[in-house]
């Protein structure tokens, strides 16, 4: 699925860097600064990072820390962009999650 491949990608791509907001090594997941529910940001590589099952889990994403480091690693701003992206209307068709299984496999291919 395209969920899948994105998390995986996000996981190899932060392998070997600490978690995004506590700073810990421990085993990554994909830790979303806005939530997968909104469409528009699910898939963006600015919104999602390799983070720490304690942040991505029991600190529900660890929010404020994730966007003031994106707003670190990007640019001032990037953050505010992100919550107003994840705003705007975004509707994908099963045709849609193909393409991006699809592009996500093959960027995993190429790590």
């Amino acid at each position: 699925s395209a969920d899948r491949y994105f998390a995986r990608f996000i996981r190899k791509r932060d392998e070997h860097k600490p978690c995004i907001t506590c700073g810990s090594y421990a085993k990554k997941e994909c830790g979303h600064f806005i939530s997968r529910r909104f469409e528009a940001t699910r898939f963006d590589e600015q919104n999602s990072h390799g983070q720490c099952q304690k942040c991505n889990h029991f600190e529900h994403g660890n929010q404020y820390e994730h966007g003031k480091q994106i707003d670190l690693l990007y640019g001032p701003g990037t953050s505010d962009k992100l919550l107003l992206k994840s705003k705007m209307l975004c509707k994908r068709n099963s045709n849609d999650y193909i393409e991006i299984a699809k592009f996500y496999k093959q960027k995993l291919n190429e790590k």
